[in-house]
């Protein structure tokens, strides 16, 4: 063999070697890709299927944001699990729902406890609120005037307009039972006959200006008080509040008003006159009490300028017997048709 013949076939061997130790090496980081990305879905499956909801775990910032936690292999994740074994993360969005369609002007779904809100309509916005005003006359008296208190109804009360409540001009009653009509069956005439009795027993303060005084204190921002009755003076609007104002309205009530809450949960009552002469067999205006099932209270508005309004009080779809939803519709053509969209959006919009 010549030695150009032999340099050749060792060139050819070299080659050869070569080409076959690529393709080991290539096979082998394939192999070693494909575990590790088998290793990492199997992590990331374990991960969610250990986080309630199937949704990434993470951990509340100070400032209230979310933060990941690290993927970095030296920090130990167990001991962060520790501090909140069970997160909760539920009720979660379905967006494949869509949002409700509803005729209010101004609407919202508020949770008591940590202010979530569910849904939201032009919810900064200041709107007529017609009888929702009751809920500010009602709370007013309630931490000034004590409910055993009488009082004889007047003549300016009982010419008030609507008949709601049937008062009788002489009448004596309780504040107790006119509280009653107020929010039962949101008596007018009840609302002037509260503020009669209220101007003539604090001189120093009239009624409605201390309703606007406590619209301020509990962060109604955008409410303003003209009567305690919410009816239109002179075919204008008279009182406002936003939405989200109402539903802070009713929170603070839940937490602060047991009376206030038992009487807008009131579907039917008969209260009598002192001396018994007079009853008034008092019908809830709130057509969802005792229909939905939810439904635990609630206060009724109506005014040509204001349409209809209706804020309800109803249990949570979780199951959670402590926890309160309000709903608040504004300036509706259909308040109780609204109401019950909304009521029934949310259990078929959110993951509970």
């Amino acid at each position: 063999m010549s030695s150009r013949e032999f340099l050749t076939q060792v060139i050819l061997i070299g080659l050869l070697i070569f080409v076959s130790t690529g393709l080991s090496l290539f096979d082998r980081e394939s192999r070693f890709n494909k575990l590790n990305e088998k290793g990492f879905e199997d992590k990331a499956a374990a991960s969610i299927m250990q986080t309630p909801g199937g949704l990434p775990s993470a951990s509340l910032a100070p400032g209230g944001g979310i933060t990941k936690k690290s993927k970095s292999p030296e920090i130990e994740e167990e001991p962060l699990l520790q501090k909140d074994s069970s997160p909760d993360f539920l009720p979660v969005r379905d967006w494949n729902v869509p949002d409700p369609e509803i005729t209010a002007a101004g609407a919202i779904v508020y949770r008591t406890g940590d202010d979530k809100i569910f849904y939201q309509k032009n919810i900064y916005e200041a709107l007529p609120i017609a009888s929702l005003t009751k809920l500010v006359t009602a709370l007013v008296i309630t931490e000034h005037i004590p409910l055993d208190d009488t009082m004889t109804v007047s003549k300016r009360a009982v010419l008030t307009e609507g008949e709601a409540g049937n008062l009788i001009v002489g009448e004596e009653i309780t504040i107790k039972n006119l509280l009653y009509a107020l929010l039962v069956e949101s008596s007018n005439d009840a609302a002037i006959a509260l503020e009669d009795y209220f101007n003539a027993q604090l001189p120093e303060r009239t009624l409605v200006d201390t309703m606007n005084k406590k619209a301020l204190e509990i962060g109604l921002s955008r409410a303003v008080f003209k009567n305690p009755s919410g009816l239109d003076q002179k075919g204008e609007i008279s009182n406002v509040a936003s939405a989200i104002d109402l539903a802070v309205l009713a929170n603070h009530i839940l937490e602060t008003n047991p009376i206030i809450v038992d009487m807008v949960g009131v579907r039917v009552i008969d209260v009598h006159s002192v001396n018994g002469w007079y009853s008034h067999h008092l019908v809830s205006s709130n057509k969802l009490l005792g229909i939905l099932p939810e439904v635990i209270g609630g206060k009724t508005g109506y005014t040509e300028k204001a349409e209809e309004s209706l804020l309800v009080l109803f249990t949570s779809p979780s199951g959670d017997e402590e926890e309160v939803l309000i709903s608040v519709v504004l300036n509706s053509a259909d308040r109780e048709g609204d109401t019950r969209v909304l009521l029934d959006w949310i259990k078929k919009a959110y993951l509970w």
